[in-house]
């Protein structure tokens, strides 16, 4: 709403012209995803994905196809927080079953997770007690992100890393960095709304 009023400011200074908003959030909505139909987008911080986060696309891709349109996901890499540890199910001697945390090798956890180097999980590999499965399936996880080592963040990372785990799984869709968002036409009428009433 303070962006809309920002902008409802502007138009009524400038004659009542078409909104800038609307004029940027068009021509951004073009340049990332076309002209074709809706576009549903999702998005989610740089995590290790759980079956909630999957749901999310699955409906979105849903929609699309429903709709005609299009899908979009936004990586959130603009957030301040530990991507670990990797929360994983250990069943007790006693049959209940738990949550229990892999450690993560993270650095610069000041920073957000876009700027912040590529991450591993504990060397030491998976804790004892975990069944055959699940072990098996935190080295997948570990090699992964090994994968993408060279990647650029580590919200780049372990986004690639979960991407390539889903492969062949689920249909996924797009995703961009949402700090691109600044550089396309709707962040820049933003950043210049701003500039132009810092209140």
């Amino acid at each position: 709403d303070g962006v809309e009023h920002l902008f409802a400011k502007r138009s009524a200074t400038t004659g009542g012209t078409a909104s800038p908003f609307g004029n940027a959030r068009a021509a951004t909505r073009r340049l990332w995803a076309g002209d074709t139909g809706p576009l549903i987008a999702t998005g989610h911080q740089a995590t290790f994905r759980h079956p909630g986060i999957l749901a999310k696309d699955l409906v979105a891709n849903g929609l699309a196809d429903a709709l005609g349109g299009r899908t979009l996901r936004l990586l959130v890499d603009q957030d301040v927080h530990p991507i670990g540890p990797l929360q994983v199910p250990l069943r007790a001697s006693s049959g209940e079953l738990r949550s229990i945390g892999v450690a993560c090798r993270e650095s610069h956890l000041d920073a957000p997770t876009g700027r912040r180097p590529p991450m591993e999980l504990d060397p030491e590999g998976p804790p004892p007690g975990l069944s055959k499965e699940i072990a098996a399936g935190v080295d997948a996880i570990g090699e992964a992100l090994r994968r993408e080592s060279e990647a650029a963040s580590a919200a780049l990372q372990v986004a690639a890393a979960m991407d390539a785990l889903l492969e062949g799984v689920a249909p996924l869709p797009p995703s961009r960095p949402a700090t691109e968002l600044l550089a396309t036409p709707i962040g820049l009428a933003t950043l210049a709304a701003i500039a132009e009433d810092p209140r």
